[in-house]
């Protein structure tokens, strides 16, 4: 892959706002990766830099309101409405992007959840990242904020939870995913 690797960062930490803070593990992730690893914040810290207030989760706009607070924007894009085969051909080629995906743990494969019984619940609704190329038998390395490590999870059904949150929003496009997309430097 050749690109900058950050530790896997969860959001069960003890802090006041854990179980709201999958978005802010997922942008604290980010920064990592962004930075090469040279700051290292965890999910309360990326929370202030989003300017959330309270516990109340959060989206990617709270994860590229708090990248371009501080100045890491350039390292990150916004992707709308991109189509499956298009995040397919993305999570499968070999580049190191890290990709922030919004997702319906509903439909995250059973076994796969790192806390038992999120999975059965009606929209699940959960923050994941997942790295472009770590693509092991159709299984690509993800970065699930409920866990203290990476998993590999089958490509589709990253492709299936994103697609169904999506599907459940009004004013998004059927069918489509919405993504931040974050450049490492190279390792």
């Amino acid at each position: 892959m050749g690109r900058y690797l950050p530790e896997h960062v969860t959001q069960a930490d003890g802090s006041v706002c854990q179980w709201t803070n999958c978005w802010a593990a997922v942008g604290a992730w980010a920064v990592r990766g962004a930075t090469g690893g040279t700051r290292a914040p965890d999910p309360m810290w990326f929370r202030h830099k989003a300017k959330a207030q309270g516990c109340r989760a959060g989206s990617l706009s709270d994860i590229q309101r708090g990248l371009q607070n501080m100045g890491l924007w350039g390292k990150a894009r916004y992707v709308p409405d991109m189509s499956i085969a298009r995040l397919r051909r993305r999570l499968k080629t070999r580049t190191g992007v890290l990709v922030c995906l919004e997702t319906d743990f509903e439909v995250w494969p059973d076994g796969k959840s790192c806390q038992p019984g999120f999975t059965d619940r009606d929209d699940a609704y959960h923050m994941v990242g997942a790295i472009c190329g770590a693509d092991r038998e159709g299984r690509v390395m993800t970065m699930d904020p409920l866990c203290r490590q990476y998993r590999w999870t089958k490509i589709e059904d990253v492709i299936r939870a994103a697609v169904r949150y999506n599907d459940e929003h009004s004013g998004e496009r059927k069918g489509t995913v919405d993504a931040i997309l974050v450049f490492p430097p190279k390792a």
